[in-house]
C-alpha cells in the first residue's frame, strides 16, 4: 500500500536541507560499474550491512582499548602507591583511542540512519500493474528489474526485516536507553550548568559592585 501525499513546499524544503547530514557510504561506491547486476536487493544488503560492521568493528575495537587501559590505569595505581611523590600518570593513548572508536560510532549511527530507514522501507514499496491490458505483475518501485512475486525478492523478507528491527526501530531505542541510564549524569551537569550561570550572575554583580565603588572613590578623590 502506497500513499502519494502532497506535501507543504516548507517541509520539502526542511527535508532538504537535513540531507547535508546525512551520509550514504554504501552510494559513494560504484558498484553498477564493478558488477552490473546489482539491483536493489543487493543495494539493501550492501547500505544496511556496511555501517553496521562498520560500527560493530569500533565497538569491538573500543572494549579492547578499554580492557588495555584498565590494566595499564591497575599498573599505574601499583606505582603509585609505591611511590607517593609521583606525579599522577596520564591518560594512556589507549583510553583517548576507546573515545575516538565510541564518538566515530556513535556518529556514524546518527548520520546513516535516515539513508538505512529509507533503504530498507523501499523494500516493502512495489508497484501492481493491475491496469487495463497490464499483466497484474508487480515490481519493486525503485527498480522496476525486481519482481515483487519472484523467489529472489522473497528471499530477501527476512533480511530487511531484520534491518528494520536494527535501524528504524533498534537506533531510536538504542538512543532511549543511553539517555535513560545516563539520566543521572545529565542532572548532575543539568546542576553544574545552573550552578555556574549562578556563579557567573554572582561574579557580574561583584564586578559591578567593584566598579561603582571605585568610580565613587575616583570622584571623592577628584
Amino acid at each position: 500500500v502506497t500513499f502519494d501525499i502532497t506535501w507543504p513546499d516548507w517541509y520539502l524544503n526542511v527535508l532538504s536541507n537535513l540531507l547535508v547530514i546525512e551520509i550514504d557510504l554504501p552510494a559513494l561506491m560504484p558498484f553498477e560499474c564493478i558488477s552490473p547486476g546489482v539491483n536493489a536487493l543487493h543495494k539493501l544488503v550492501l547500505r544496511t550491512a556496511t555501517p553496521l560492521a562498520i560500527v560493530v568493528a569500533l565497538i569491538v575495537i573500543q572494549r579492547v582499548l578499554l580492557s588495555l587501559c584498565s590494566s595499564k590505569k591497575k599498573e599505574g595505581k601499583a606505582e603509585v602507591a609505591v611511590k607517593d611523590d609521583a606525579e599522577p600518570p596520564t591518560p594512556p593513548l589507549s583510553e583517548f583511542l576507546a573515545n575516538l572508536c565510541g564518538t566515530c560510532a556513535f556518529y556514524i549511527i546518527f548520520l546513516v540512519y535516515p539513508s538505512c530507514s529509507v533503504q530498507i522501507f523501499r523494500y516493502f514499496i512495489c508497484d501492481d500493474l493491475n491496469g487495463l491490458g497490464e499483466s497484474g505483475a508487480s515490481f519493486m518501485r525503485v527498480d522496476l528489474s525486481v519482481d515483487c512475486v519472484s523467489a529472489e525478492y522473497r528471499a530477501f523478507g527476512a533480511y530487511a526485516l531484520a534491518m528494520l528491527v536494527v535501524w528504524p526501530i533498534g537506533v531510536p531505542v538504542f538512543y532511549c536507553l543511553v539517555l535513560y541510564f545516563s539520566r543521572h549524569e545529565l542532572r548532575r551537569l543539568r546542576h553544574l550548568e545552573a550552578e555556574a550561570e549562578n556563579l557567573g550572575h554572582h561574579i557580574e554583580l561583584w564586578e559591578t559592585g567593584v566598579n561603582k565603588v571605585g568610580r565613587r572613590i575616583i570622584t571623592k578623590s577628584a
